[in-house]
């Protein structure tokens, strides 16, 4: 093999080299967690589990969300009202890299899914 005659140093500036040009992202987890805050403003944290790709953690992120709205819901209730109870539940899922990266910006919105879950199943598309 090639790669047994190279120095040590060498390969380590290798493995460095595709760590920082993103080829870490393979080697990378994320973890969500679900931060809940109580009435009595103090709060807690919850691991739900760590996740070898992205959409992996998005999807359980999603069913953190839609699991809550499916207790939340009473029958007869608009959309307005359960996303109003999801924002009165205080429980805000998150993802973070191993890195400690905070993915929520821009890989997924917690709140407009609860809005678009909340019109399905007060529709009648549990």
């Amino acid at each position: 093999m090639i790669l047994q005659n190279l120095p040590d140093a060498f390969l380590i500036y290798i493995n460095w080299s595709l760590y920082c040009s993103g080829f870490r992202g393979a080697l990378m987890k994320y973890i969500l967690s679900v931060l809940h805050r109580s009435a009595d403003a103090t709060s807690s944290v919850r691991q739900v589990g760590e996740y070898e790709r992205l959409d992996e953690a998005i999807a359980a992120a999603k069913q953190q969300v839609d699991a809550l709205l499916q207790r939340l819901y009473t029958n007869g209730m608009t959309a307005a009202q359960l996303l109003e109870r999801y924002r009165g539940a205080a429980e805000t899922p998150y993802m973070v890299r191993d890195d400690e990266e905070t993915m929520n910006a821009h890989s997924f919105n917690h709140f407009q899914f609860a809005k678009t879950r909340s019109d399905e199943i007060c529709a009648g598309g549990k």
